[in-house]
């Protein structure tokens, strides 16, 4: 059975019980341990995935026909629907225990910088890789993950961790930074350089016009600072605030960078926020969308449509500011701007 479904498009819910007793159980063949594997990565079942978390190191350690140890590992690493499921890959990994928790860190450092994907699983995954960098353990397994998967997105961090006080993950963090071949004198250099926030805005607009950064560390920072929060950048997600896919067509680089630091001082048509306060006390910020003689729909800065009867308005106005705050890159270095611009610059839609 293990086998047939590891060849199936898709896993009947009935079969998930079986498959992860297949998955676990000791007395499980290595080949058809690998099959069930193969087979539960097809699922969302959280269950399923926290089986094949605990199975797949074993499979990987095995030499099981026909390549099945190795087709059981890109089944795990290509599956479709890793998005879905992302909150197993966080909650496993922070538990730091064992082989199934660093299987789970590594799915997390690939969510985190994917560039396709949810972008609400891209967000969770970087939080959740914010608040394990605080814990000596989790830290430690961020590290050995990021050497494993060759995920080189946090680097500053790794750098960082050279200097660690805990001398077993300074090892890890130099065995890291080798492995991926990072140059730490390059970003001990931007640690010291000036912040955003440091400067004034026009000698940061001047700075960040001639400075070139890192597309893929802009991807990241995307998520980081917030912005993926407010904005999409593809066409099939649901569009919160202004969509950024094809914003670099419409404003050139400076633009950008000053709509960054100056939100309120050019306002996107169409995204005028409104205040509305209701006669129940409930207050509403958002954008207009629709607008009719009885109603008024309202789309929030998390994509969430709220229709509002005209009749339960007590108070409308128009706001003179931007939804999206002033300072979000001043923690910012100028190359850390420069990288968020370009990877505005380069996105699919963009060019």
């Amino acid at each position: 059975m293990a086998g047939q479904l590891a060849e199936a498009e898709d896993v009947p819910a009935k079969a998930v019980p079986l498959l992860v007793r297949a998955a676990e159980a000791a007395e499980t063949p290595d080949a058809a341990r690998a099959q069930a594997v193969i087979a539960l990565t097809k699922t969302v079942d959280p269950g399923a995935w926290r089986a094949v978390l605990r199975a797949l190191p074993k499979v990987q350690a095995t030499k099981s026909e026909n390549n099945l140890a190795e087709k059981a590992g890109n089944a795990f690493h290509n599956a479709p629907k890793l998005d879905q499921v992302h909150g197993v890959f966080e909650a496993v990994a922070a538990e730091a225990d064992g082989p199934a928790s660093a299987l789970a860190e590594g799915a997390v450092l690939r969510l985190a910088s994917r560039k396709v994907g949810a972008p609400e699983a891209r967000a969770a995954a970087n939080a959740s890789l914010d608040a394990g960098w605080s814990q000596p353990r989790r830290r430690l397994q961020i590290l050995k993950a990021a050497a494993q998967v060759g995920d080189a997105s946090r680097a500053a961090a790794f750098v960082a961790a050279l200097d660690d006080p805990d001398p077993t993950i300074a090892k890890a963090a130099k065995e890291t930074v080798g492995r991926l071949k990072i140059d730490p004198e390059r970003f001990r250099a931007e640690s010291r350089a000036a912040k955003v926030g440091d400067l004034a805005v026009e000698d940061a607009l001047a700075q960040v016009q001639k400075t070139s950064g890192d597309a893929t560390r802009g991807a990241q920072l995307f998520g980081q600072v917030g912005c993926n929060g407010c904005h999409t950048v593809r066409p099939d997600e649901p569009l919160k605030g202004p969509y950024l896919g094809t914003i670099a067509t419409v404003y050139q680089r400076r633009e950008l960078a000053e709509a960054i630091l100056l939100p309120s001082k050019t306002l996107a048509q169409g995204f005028v926020a409104n205040h509305f306060e209701l006669k129940d006390g409930t207050e509403v910020d958002g954008f207009v969308v629709r607008e009719a003689a009885d109603a008024v729909t309202v789309r929030t800065i998390a994509a969430v449509e709220q229709t509002l009867p005209v009749a339960q308005i007590a108070r409308r106005e128009k706001q003179q500011r931007s939804l999206m705050p002033e300072g979000l890159a001043s923690g910012l270095t100028v190359r850390e701007l420069a990288s968020l611009l370009d990877y505005l610059e380069q996105l699919p839609g963009a060019k």
